[in-house]
Formats: structure tokens, sequence, C-alpha cells
């Protein structure tokens, strides 16, 4: 089913629909990490700042708890990538 008539289904508002799909990663477009992030920070509509807030809040709470486990090292990597490209934004 397409998400946007699922969210819609479920009687999702429109905004709070249109920023979810924002934060969608297309993994079966192959869509890679880096490219997810760099579409959320160079979407053009109202969503982005809302999108980049909630992503923003996601990585920062992912990272902290990769660092409390050994061997998150890539992980750690990743997240700090995204944060940078998202502060310089």
């Amino acid at each position: 089913e397409d998400p946007a008539a699922f969210l819609e289904r479920l009687g999702v508002p429109d905004r709070v629909a249109k920023i979810v799909l924002v934060l969608t990663r297309n993994i079966n477009g192959k869509e890679t990490y880096a490219e997810f992030i760099d579409r959320i920070l160079a979407h053009p509509g109202p969503e982005r700042e809302a999108a980049v807030t909630v992503k923003r809040a996601d990585l920062l709470v992912n990272r902290a708890r990769c660092l409390a486990r050994p061997g998150y090292e890539s992980l750690l990597q990743r997240y700090d990538k995204a944060l940078q490209k998202m502060a310089q934004r």
C-alpha cells in the first residue's frame, strides 16, 4: 500500500503525514543512508524544518545508545557525519 494513502486511512493529519514521508527511508529504491540524509536536508517543502529536527533528535538518541556499546564505531561515524551535515545547513 502507498504510505501516503495508509497514513491518510489512519487519519494522520496531512502535515504530520508529510513529515513522516520525508523521514521514511526508501530502502526498496536502494536509497543509501547518505542519500537519505541529503534528501531530508534538501526537501523543499515546509516540512523540512520539522523533519530535520526530528531526525537530529533520532540521531542523538541513537548515538548515545552506541556510545555505551563496544563495536559500534561505524554507526557512530555514520551518525556523526549526518549530524555534521545537519549543523552545516
